[in-house]
């Protein structure tokens, strides 16, 4: 590896976890507790109705990382190990949250809304769910090395603490939505992380001849250039891999083959569906005209 790539790659490890990557990602928490607000009360009213609950939700998300990956491996929410041990974090945090919410004329939260600043807030962010995702990893890994189980989920809940978070964080803003629940519809960001996960697993048997500096930063890009096709043209990369893992190992395929064999057994059966599929067509076609 050249000295070049190494220091790259260096940098992107180290970039990671700086105070203005953290503050970014504050940043795109607070933005999406307040896009959230049509869901709840209204954008406008909310955050001067209910300023407590508006602090609350956004400090879940800003958090959320940390919160649920110390619920899940049993360690306490006051430790050394979290942000809430320093006056920095919560206070960065408090301050991008009363900006975004209460800067005269939404300045800041207008600002950010721009295509090239929200471009390189989600570059940025991708950047810091990277070193997320090798932290997490690499943290799990000393606790619970013979356990792949609980050093995925981890490192995973570190990644993608916010989109586990937001159904609390709407319980807190007073709407229940349970069809917000990440197992229900994972998320791209939710996918992306599970990938990562499993290429940092085979990383760890010593498969892949790499340093874990060069492997960051091959995730840190990939994250990047996926998340910036879906914010720009709408893309998920994941999709077509889905459907055909889902149709050929969890049920379509063997539905299908089913459904042949009772068609096959039964002719009369056979004529029906063919009946009930055009009828299907027809009221298709009417209903487009």
């Amino acid at each position: 590896m050249s000295a070049e790539i190494k220091w790259i790659s260096q940098g992107f490890m180290t970039l990671s976890e700086t105070a203005p990557i953290e503050m970014v990602h504050y940043t795109l928490m607070c933005m999406m507790m307040r896009e959230d607000y049509p869901e709840v009360h209204g954008r406008v009213t909310f955050s001067r109705r209910h300023p407590l609950a508006c602090y609350v939700g956004s400090m879940l998300l800003c958090f959320a990382g940390v919160i649920l990956g110390n619920m899940f491996i049993g360690e306490p929410l006051l430790s050394s190990s979290t942000p809430f041990m320093t006056n920095g974090s919560v206070f960065r945090a408090s301050l991008v949250w009363y900006l975004i919410h209460y800067m005269p004329y939404d300045l800041v939260y207008k600002f950010c809304s721009l295509l090239p600043v929200k471009l390189l807030i989600v570059i940025l962010k991708e950047i810091h769910r990277s070193g997320a995702v090798v932290a997490g990893f690499q943290y799990a890994s000393v606790l619970f090395p013979d356990s792949c189980f609980i050093i995925s989920i981890y490192a995973i809940l570190r990644a993608t603490g916010s989109m586990q978070m937001r159904i609390i964080q709407r319980l807190v803003c007073g709407v229940w939505s349970p069809v917000s629940i990440e197992f229900l519809k994972p998320s791209l960001t939710s996918k992306m992380s599970a990938c990562a996960v499993s290429m940092l697993l085979i990383h760890s048997t010593g498969f892949v001849p790499l340093s874990i500096e060069l492997f960051h930063l091959f995730i840190a890009l990939a994250f990047i250039c996926v998340k910036l096709a879906f914010f720009l043209k709408r893309i998920d990369c994941f999709a077509m891999p889905e459907q055909f893992l889902c149709y050929a190992f969890l049920g379509g395929l063997a539905d299908k083959l089913e459904t042949m064999i009772q068609l096959r057994a039964d002719p009369e059966g056979e004529e029906q569906a063919a009946l009930r599929q055009q009828s299907q067509r027809q009221q298709r076609h009417s209903k487009s005209n």
